[in-house]
């Protein structure tokens, strides 16, 4: 019965019919979620980096929470589905499940940054059928992310912005120095 479900919640998310694209999003908070084999003692030093770089949001307002939790398929479903996170970094396992256009942002800009192997796995067709783009982006060695916190995936490290986020401005400025 617990496969049925999932496979059910995966086929709505993959579908696109996570509510029409409507987030759940706190106006006031950029939510950061790491689901990864990264030990959850480094939820403050992630939370610091992170508000370190956004400094100039959270002067006008913005508030920032990252949040850590172990890598799982169920997990990253729930939030995918809910659409409460504004911004996912995943142990690259879990690529598949959240490579999605239809909740997703492009992150095309990034195109020259990442070597033909990310290309390859993470341009897809957007959801209009009109053009492809890149919507998961590696933050493995060769990042500033990578030189900063010096985490060894075996998988490697994925992250993607979620659409609905409000607060795309900021994800992309986090995204830009992680590279």
């Amino acid at each position: 019965m617990k496969k049925i479900l999932i496979s059910f919640m995966l086929l709505l998310v993959l579908s696109g019919c996570t509510f029409g694209g409507v987030g759940n999003h706190d106006p006031d908070t950029f939510k950061v979620m790491f689901l990864s084999s990264v030990p959850l003692d480094y939820q403050e030093p992630l939370q610091s980096y992170v508000e370190e770089i956004l400094s100039e949001e959270i002067e006008e307002g913005l508030n920032v929470e990252v949040i850590m939790t172990m890598a799982n398929f169920d997990r990253l479903t729930v939030e995918i589905v809910s659409r409460e996170v504004d911004m996912f970094i995943v142990d690259g396992w879990l690529d598949k499940p959240l490579l999605d256009p239809y909740g997703l942002l492009p992150l095309d800009e990034f195109y020259d940054l990442v070597d033909e192997e990310t290309k390859t796995n993470y341009v897809v067709e957007n959801e209009e059928g009109t053009g492809e783009h890149l919507y998961l982006v590696p933050l493995n060695e060769g990042t500033a992310f990578y030189e900063f916190t010096g985490f060894k995936v075996e998988s490697g490290l994925v992250t993607g912005i979620v659409s609905s986020t409000p607060h795309e401005q900021a994800a992309r400025k986090l995204l830009e120095e992680w590279l």
